[in-house]
């Protein structure tokens, strides 16, 4: 586990999973979408204290897929909830590795039980938790602050130049990184990246996200199709392949904002 502050540390993977440590308790950002990796971690967290709460950023397999192997409390926004899979079967269909596979009658959904839709704050023991909406990747992505160790969670608003757009709102999420970039941060911790300190990052994302709502846009003012404007963020694009849905969907709400 690699640590990022006296009391934050950081499990790496698909997706990052974050650790608070308070004189009270742990708190967990997400889980590892794979039981074998939470599990793990479900043991290196003993040696921290009792295990809190666990927040769930959104309601995406990868970061929810595990909940149910820790006993505690899972926190999120209440669309979060809203949005979370009602079949115990979704979650066990990534899994086809035998080492994952033994895992599969302990996987069951675990929504939030504790659920907000503006904010949410934890005061444990010398230390503030605060948590609060990020519209971007989804309408339900939440961010973590603690002031106390200058460490902002931002789920998967903060990637690389292969963001995932298909549930995106582009407006509001080049919104939400401008509003966290100005914020007191020295490291910002995504879901699919290495931590952050950079906040001239931020204003990279935050282009690139510009450019594709542009690049878009100006498909539709040309009456361009929805492939052909995909075929236009192609051309700069780190990952093409991804696109299609994520891009159709950039397509879909422009479209529809300009009615």
């Amino acid at each position: 586990m690699r640590k990022i502050t006296a009391n934050i540390y950081l499990e790496e993977g698909f997706p990052n999973a974050g650790v608070i440590v308070t004189s009270e308790g742990v708190i967990l950002i997400d889980t590892p979408m794979y039981p074998s990796k939470a599990s793990e971690l479900k043991e290196k967290l003993k040696e921290f204290g009792p295990l809190l709460y666990l927040v769930n950023t959104d309601h995406h397999l990868d970061h929810i897929l595990c909940n149910s192997l820790f006993d505690i409390p899972v926190i999120g926004h209440n669309k979060t909830r809203e949005k979370f899979p009602t079949d115990d079967s979704l979650l066990k269909q990534p899994l086809e590795d035998p080492k994952e596979a033994v895992f599969i009658d302990q996987l069951k959904v675990k929504p939030p039980t504790i659920t907000f839709s503006e904010c949410l704050t934890l005061y444990l023991g010398e230390h503030t938790i605060q948590m609060f909406p990020l519209v971007g990747h989804t309408e339900n992505t939440l961010a973590i602050y603690v002031p106390e160790e200058k460490v902002l969670f931002s789920g998967d608003n903060i990637s690389d130049s292969t963001l995932f757009f298909a549930e995106g709102y582009t407006s509001q999420w080049i919104d939400s990184l401008k509003k966290i970039k100005e914020m007191e941060v020295n490291t910002f911790i995504g879901g699919h990246i290495a931590p952050i300190e950079d906040k001239g990052e931020l204003d990279k994302q935050i282009d690139y996200i510009q450019k594709v709502r542009d690049t878009v846009l100006k498909a539709i003012e040309n009456d361009l199709s929805k492939d052909e404007a995909i075929s236009q963020v192609e051309k700069f694009s780190d990952r093409p392949e991804e696109n299609g849905g994520g891009i159709g969907r950039v397509y879909d709400r422009l479209k529809e904002e300009q009615k």
